[in-house]
C-alpha cells in the first residue's frame, strides 16, 4: 500500500507521514527541504519495516510536476495533499509575489497534484484523498486576504471533486484544523497575532490523527477540536460586518 504525502518535512504532513507508516503504508514524502525529509525518515525507519522514499521538490515548479508524475508510483492508495502557505500583513503593503506565491502553493499545485492522483485513483476504482484546508475556509480574512481565500477554494473544491467521485471507489476528505502548533505561524509571520497568542493550540498530531481518521471513515469534512467547531457553527448566525471586525482583530 501506498500514501503520497506532501508537505511532510513538518507539523501535521510529518505527523500524517508516521499514522500511516505505522499502519502499515509505504510512504513518499514531499517537500522543499531535503534536510527535514532525511530526518522523518530516517524516524520512521527506525520505527517501522515500510518503504520510504524522500522527494524533495518545489512543487509550484513545473519541472517539479513532471518529476512528481515520474517518481510516484503508479498505484496510490492514500494521497494527503497537505502543502500550504500563508502571510500575515496588509495585502496592499505586501510584495505582489508573496501573494503570488500563495496562490501557486495553496491553489495552482494543489489543483495540479489533485488532478494528477485523481486520475491514477479513478482508474484503479480505489483511494483515499485528504485534502488539508483550513477554518479560514470558513471566514473572511482581513490582514490574510489571499491565505484565507485560498483556503476557501480548496474547501470547496474538496467538496465538489468527492461528489464527481462518488461511486468509484475514490473518497476525497477535507480536513479543517483551526490554529495549530506547526511552524506555520513563524513562517507566516503571524506567531504574534492574537490568533495565536489567545487562541488554543491544536498539536499536529491530534490533528492529523482525527483527518486520517476522518478520511478511512469516508467523511466528507473533519473539523478538530470542540472549539473550532463551536467557532465555525456560531459564525453562521453572526452580521457580516462584525465578523469582518472580529477576524480583522485576531490577526492584527
Amino acid at each position: 500500500m501506498n500514501a503520497v504525502i506532501t508537505g511532510a518535512s513538518s507539523g501535521i504532513g510529518e505527523e500524517c507521514a508516521y499514522i500511516l507508516a505505522q499502519k502499515g503504508y509505504d510512504v513518499y514524502l514531499i517537500a522543499r527541504r531535503k534536510s527535514e525529509l532525511l530526518r522523518v525518515a530516517k524516524h520512521i525507519r527506525s520505527l517501522n519495516t515500510v518503504h520510504v522514499f524522500v522527494i524533495p521538490a518545489d512543487i509550484t515548479k513545473k519541472k517539479s510536476y513532471a518529476l512528481l508524475e515520474q517518481q510516484l508510483p503508479k498505484k496510490i492508495d492514500v494521497f494527503i495533499n497537505n502543502a500550504g502557505k500563508g502571510f500575515l500583513g496588509s495585502f496592499t503593503d505586501s510584495t505582489l509575489s508573496s501573494q503570488e506565491k500563495i496562490v501557486s502553493l495553496n491553489i495552482t499545485a494543489f489543483l495540479k497534484l489533485s488532478y494528477l492522483v485523481a486520475q491514477r485513483m479513478r482508474k484503479q476504482s480505489s483511494g483515499f484523498i485528504l485534502h488539508v484546508s483550513s477554518i479560514a475556509s470558513f471566514f473572511p480574512g482581513p490582514f490574510m486576504a489571499s491565505y484565507y481565500a485560498s483556503k476557501a477554494f480548496g474547501s470547496s473544491f474538496s467538496d465538489s471533486l468527492r461528489e464527481e467521485l462518488r461511486g468509484t471507489g475514490v473518497s476525497v476528505t477535507c480536513l479543517c484544523p483551526g490554529p495549530t502548533s506547526t511552524g506555520f505561524a513563524q513562517a507566516a509571520h503571524a506567531e504574534g497575532s492574537a490568533l495565536f497568542t489567545r487562541s488554543p493550540l491544536m498539536s499536529p498530531y491530534i490533528v492529523a490523527y482525527a483527518g486520517i481518521r476522518g478520511m478511512f471513515s469516508r467523511r466528507r469534512r473533519v473539523i478538530p477540536g470542540l472549539h473550532n467547531k463551536l467557532s465555525v457553527f456560531f459564525s453562521r448566525f453572526l452580521p457580516h460586518g462584525l465578523l469582518f471586525r472580529i477576524v480583522r482583530r485576531l490577526n492584527q
